[in-house]
């Protein structure tokens, strides 16, 4: 018998008293194109053979994309709030930050301002096709679309969706994808083996508080490793 990860241990204790209880939607409001200010939401999907796991209910379900002019935060959150994943950049610092917050652990860790995000796995912006006679509307937005072929033999290639109507500064920022002229609205990631297909499901052109992008006083700092081990501790598959 394999010995389980004590943090997934305490998660699923956690889980168990949630585990029937129903979730209620919000009103959203519609977004206009070339806002520059507001919040793009995503849903993530899976394989069926993962949707499938009993522990899939673990993995992130929705990210969340905050901006206004040079700042931007992605959020990544599941359905019951077990953890909090986010990467801030703040145009006051030469860095962008990765936040976690698991159980009663509240950490962040800095990295270059041109580094990816570490969902990536570095992806290659080279291995880039782009159709400019493919076309879709996504939560109301035009989009042209982009083909990524990986470098290893074997891995999916992946079908990315952009548009240039939302007037975010420096779409797809600390991504290998940096260079596609325009948001990414459904776009996949490969990390540890598990395929995160993100689509936009709506846009807000909502105003955000002072401080939203700034490191909540409560977080202590600690080093990518340890974020990232943290992480794997849970996504994993």
């Amino acid at each position: 018998m394999t010995k389980e990860n004590p943090i997934r241990l305490v998660i699923l204790m956690l889980f168990i008293p949630f585990a029937f209880n129903s979730c209620t939607n919000t009103k959203e409001k519609a977004a206009v194109p070339g806002i520059t200010e507001g919040a793009i939401a995503y849903q993530i999907s899976y394989p069926q053979n993962l949707s499938s796991n009993p522990l899939s209910f673990l993995f992130p379900t929705e990210m969340i994309i905050f901006f206004e002019g040079p700042n931007q935060k992605a959020q990544f959150k599941n359905n019951l709030s077990l953890y909090n994943l986010e990467f801030i950049h703040n145009s006051k610092y030469d860095s962008v930050f990765t936040l976690l917050k698991i159980l009663e652990k509240k950490v962040y860790a800095p990295s270059g301002n041109n580094s990816n995000i570490f969902l990536f796995n570095g992806a290659n912006a080279n291995n880039l096709i782009f159709n400019k006679d493919s076309l879709r509307n996504i939560a109301g937005f035009d989009c042209l679309q982009a083909v990524y072929t990986p470098d290893k033999p074997g891995l999916p290639h992946m079908t990315i969706w952009y548009t240039n109507q939302i007037g975010i500064e420096k779409p797809n920022r600390n991504t290998p994808f940096e260079v596609i002229p325009g948001l990414m609205l459904e776009f996949e990631i490969l990390y540890q083996n598990v395929v995160f297909h993100l689509k936009a499901s709506s846009v807000t052109n909502d105003s955000l508080p002072e401080g939203f992008f700034e490191i909540p006083p409560n977080y202590e700092r600690t080093t990518m490793l340890e974020v990232e081990s943290l992480i794997k501790s849970v996504i994993s598959y």
